[in-house]
């Protein structure tokens, strides 16, 4: 049984009996949301015995002094002039009279309503949706892991207004007259950030403290249970307010802030902003101005709306904070400001205009891809006007060992060729003509893609730096793509787990020849990165490399030239690599870099690595490296390519032993895996054995 707070009285409401189905659905999400624990970690903490509820409800009632708002009394342009002006706080109460919401959202009357409709409870490691029915959201609340979860589960779902049941929630209520200025209203609801939720959840379930994204403004009406809020200025350091403390990071949510952080803010000792402590109760809307820290903690089960808005009042920081975050959005935005809004669109040209968000976005990820360089460092090398990538791609090619195919005449041939484990080089020509990735240009990829986030680099911690395509693509034609010593260029390994980039697996195919593939027998959820789209401006490219864990690699282009040069396992790696030419304090990296450095001595007759192999890569042409090579490439021009890494038979000892060490799990995985297939082999040997000799005499 649920008890609920409403007013002074306890309501009581009584449930059928656990269902299995309901368990596993709940169990199924608890597992996606929180990866790094299991399921019986949920509870560990005692958050259900330790954090006395109660204690907050008297709390609230004897600290909550903030004065209500009463919407009957108090006109639009009053609440303007009091709390949107000046960015205070506000508690409004009247706003849900008269919403079908106010009556109609408690839980009983939702769950009938939304039996079987999905809503969504979290988020996966990828980001996606994680989900669960209504129903077996309420199981959960009165009867599953809600009453002992230490940060239970929340519903809070920003996508129900497209549910074919669950968008009839958006005529339950309406935006009040106090919050209908917003700008990114403007924007089409899909194209803007996410703004709204329906949001339930149990007692212990709400928020650590935190401001809204964007510097978006909030409005929350509580249609039933108790909120308790706490809020503090924007002036108020993060530092104090989000300590590194192990509970608040590892269990999250509001359970372990309120019973860690919470306690601190009210101590004699606390030195910072005192914090507004406020009651919710139903009927009640809380008003958030953007910038304020605030967290929230369900005293009870709660039912609510919440939106999020642009307030014009904030529109200097909030044109800046999405020039780097939202780039993808901002030029659709200004057309709307523009038709709409002129003095805000001549607002955000003085702030710099489009030119200025776009070189903004490109900064903030240099800044996050190279954090030791400043960002006149990123050309004061020169190599725009010194390199010269004509003379680069007309010196000589020396192929050597390597071998070239005619797709797809040399089909068969290329496939005996890789059978044989040669390790060498080769070059496959053709064999892409029926790919609709040959089509592929940056304006098309644009065109398809442009708002989806692709990986320019990695940051400090080895975090994906991402930007939206339509940025990147902004980029590779302006100045700065002209000047870099080093450009950023994608490099995207994650795009088949992307909702849309994943479309372009459809665009090719893995050449026959390369298909003995040991990581086949690894889901592609549990293997590592084997992979990527490559896009980049001229002089992009990568500095002396192997491919990890014993792959080898195969490299398709589509556009652009590239020059490789590719040295045999056992060259001395400090002649590819001297320490004294690529490492000093404006350390670039890159391929310019070596191209510029070290590839004029690869050139004299006195270079001692006489087996390296060098080319030029034409559209249309696979480069296949072999395990354990060196290798050098940079594009002579904006090039587009596919890479993907395999792992072949030949050298799978020391394969298993890089997966061991960098990766333990998948490498278990893989080695029951590979039994399992070697097992498979046998038998069909052995039957094949038996049918050759024929019956016994």
């Amino acid at each position: 049984m649920l008890r609920s707070l409403v007013g002074s009285e306890m309501c009581i409401r009584d449930r059928s009996s656990p269902s299995e189905k309901h368990r596993a659905s709940l169990d199924a999400a608890k597992l996606k949301i929180r990866t790094e624990i299991e399921l019986d970690e949920w509870s560990r903490r005692g958050y259900a015995k330790s954090l006395r509820l109660e204690a907050f409800m008297d709390q609230g009632k004897r600290l909550d002094s903030w004065p209500r708002v009463d919407s009957s009394k108090v006109s639009v342009e009053e609440f303007h002039e009091r709390h949107i002006l000046p960015q205070t706080p506000a508690v409004v109460t009247g706003l849900t009279d008269g919403w079908d919401a106010a009556t109609e959202w408690v839980p009983d009357r939702l769950e009938e309503r939304f039996r079987g409709v999905a809503f969504r409870v979290g988020s996966d490691d990828d980001g996606d949706a994680v989900e669960v029915t209504m129903d077996a959201y309420w199981w959960y609340v009165d009867h599953g892991g809600a009453r002992d979860d230490d940060n239970p589960v929340y519903l809070f779902d920003r996508e129900f207004e497209e549910k074919d049941r669950g968008k009839s929630l958006m005529s339950d209520y309406a935006v009040p007259e106090y919050f209908k200025d917003d700008l990114f209203g403007m924007i089409g609801d899909k194209e803007r950030p996410p703004w709204r939720w329906v949001v339930m959840g149990p007692a212990r379930s709400g928020s650590g403290v935190h401001t809204d994204p964007l510097c978006t403004t909030a409005w929350n009406a509580l249609l039933h249970g108790h909120k308790f809020w706490v809020l503090f200025p924007p002036e108020t350091p993060k530092e104090p307010l989000k300590p590194e403390l192990e509970d608040v990071h590892h269990v999250g949510g509001a359970a372990a802030w309120f019973s860690h952080v919470y306690p601190q803010t009210q101590a004699p000792e606390w030195k910072h902003p005192a914090p507004i402590v406020i009651l919710q109760s139903p009927g009640e809307t809380m008003y958030v101005p953007a910038g304020w820290w605030h967290a929230v903690l369900n005293l009870d089960t709660t039912i609510a709306v919440t939106h999020n808005l642009a307030e014009p009042v904030n529109f200097d920081k909030i044109w800046m904070v999405c020039a780097r975050k939202r780039t993808d959005m901002v030029p659709e935005w200004m057309g709307t400001l523009r038709a709409h809004r002129p003095e805000l669109a001549e607002r955000a040209e003085e702030l710099g205009g489009l030119a200025a968000v776009l070189q903004m976005a490109i900064d903030h990820r240099k800044k996050k891809c190279r954090s030791g360089l400043r960002l006149e460092d990123w050309t004061r090398r020169g190599y725009a006007s010194r390199l010269d990538l004509e003379a680069i791609a007309n010196a000589p090619e020396r192929l050597g060992g390597c071998t070239r195919f005619w797709l797809p005449g040399d089909g068969r041939a290329a496939c005996s060729w890789m059978a044989e484990g040669r390790g060498q080089p080769m070059v496959l020509e053709g064999g892409v003509d029926e790919w609709p990735a040959k089509h592929w240009s940056l304006q098309n990829l644009k065109q398809r893609f442009g708002s989806c986030k692709v990986r320019v680099g990695s940051d400090d911690n080895d975090s994906s730096v991402r930007m939206p395509l339509c940025d990147f693509a902004a980029y590779c034609s302006s100045a700065a793509a002209e000047a870099d010593d080093n450009p950023l260029q994608v490099y995207d390994g994650a795009f088949e787990d992307h909702k849309k980039l994943k479309a372009l697996l459809r665009d090719y195919e893995v050449p026959e020849c390369f298909r003995e593939d040991l990581f086949s027998v690894i889901s592609d959820d549990e293997r590592p990165p084997s992979r990527w789209i490559v896009l980049g401006p001229k002089r992009a490219g990568s500095s002396v490399t192997t491919d990890p864990l014993g792959t080898c690699s195969w490299h398709t282009l589509l556009q652009g030239r590239r020059r490789w040069y590719l040295a045999p396992p056992g060259t001395q790696a400090h002649l590819l690599s001297p320490s004294h030419k690529l490492t000093d304090p404006d350390y670039v990296g890159g391929a310019a870099q070596w191209f510029d450095a070290v590839w004029p001595n690869s050139q004299l007759p006195a270079w001692p690595c006489k087996n390296a192999i060098e080319m030029v890569q034409h559209p249309g042409q696979t480069v296949f490296v072999p395990a354990g090579w060196y290798q050098v490439v940079i594009n002579l021009d904006f090039c587009i390519g596919i890479t993907q890494n395999a792992r072949r038979d030949d050298m799978v000892d020391e394969w298993m032993a890089g997966m061991e060490e960098e990766f333990p799990e998948i490498h278990k995985v893989a080695i029951l895996k590979q039994r399992k297939k070697q097992e498979r082999i046998e038998k069909r040997e052995h039957r094949r054995s038996l049918a050759e000799r024929g019956p016994q005499a």
